[in-house]
């Protein structure tokens, strides 16, 4: 009886953990300590242009003619993301930003201290 219940809990227990997934686009702008956040979408050295999507709380690879975008020439030379919480206009789109850093996994939340403005 042990068992089943032992199987049971942990059953539940994964499927509540598969089932939280964060919403990147509501994070504050800001961490507790005053900081700017931001989200990683692609990584550095990567070539394939990802996209966070708000329905389905993934990231995923830009389509272009049915298949992932790809860039053919050059890797991005730094990671590519965005600041959540910052939608501008009516297409609901964050502001972008590049982080000079390592290579970071697409979804990493890391603070940031920003240098310029383009």
């Amino acid at each position: 009886m042990k068992t089943i219940q032992r199987y049971t809990f942990l059953l539940l227990s994964l499927v509540l953990l598969a089932s939280c997934q964060t919403d990147y686009t509501t994070l504050p702008t800001y961490n507790s300590k005053k900081q700017l956040q931001a989200v990683i979408e692609v990584p550095a050295g990567s070539s394939t242009k990802l996209h966070y999507n708000r329905q389905t709380k993934a990231f995923e690879a830009e389509q272009q003619a049915g298949q992932d975008r790809i860039i053919p020439f050059l890797p991005y030379p730094a990671n590519f993301g965005f600041i959540p919480s910052t939608e501008t206009n009516a297409q609901k789109k964050p502001l972008d930003v590049v982080v000079l850093a390592g290579s970071l996994a697409s979804g990493t939340v890391m603070e940031v201290i920003p240098v310029g403005v383009l």
